[in-house]
């Protein structure tokens, strides 16, 4: 199996928790800032080379949001530590410490 890392986030639609995507406040999430980090973040033709590839799992850094996603035949997983004050306010999310399972037995061990 081809598993894959980036340290930029592969597709532009990662950047947003699931019931966010697309919406207006997504621009703004977690919090209002004035910035729209979506302009920014995500490349499809990372996206594009990593199915190129045959990946099955896809691991990405970047956004200091922890993300588990399955879409079109591939996992992608973002499982990021943060800084200090990101985890102590929560701002991380689904925060397990030390390092995640990714492939165990023969076949992804994460879920979206």
């Amino acid at each position: 199996p081809v598993i894959s890392f980036s340290h930029f986030l592969p597709r532009g639609d990662l950047l947003f928790p699931p019931h966010l995507a697309g919406t207006r406040e997504a621009a703004y999430w977690p919090f209002s800032t004035g910035f729209n980090f979506s302009r920014v973040a995500g490349t499809w033709a990372l996206d594009q080379e990593i199915r190129k590839l045959g990946s099955r799992i896809h691991a990405y850094g970047h956004q200091h949001r922890n993300r588990s996603a399955l879409i079109d035949g591939v996992f992608y997983v973002s499982h990021c530590l943060g800084y200090p004050h990101e985890r102590k306010s929560g701002r991380i999310g689904f925060f397990e410490s030390g390092p995640r399972l990714i492939w165990e037995h023969g076949r992804p061990a994460v879920s979206s």
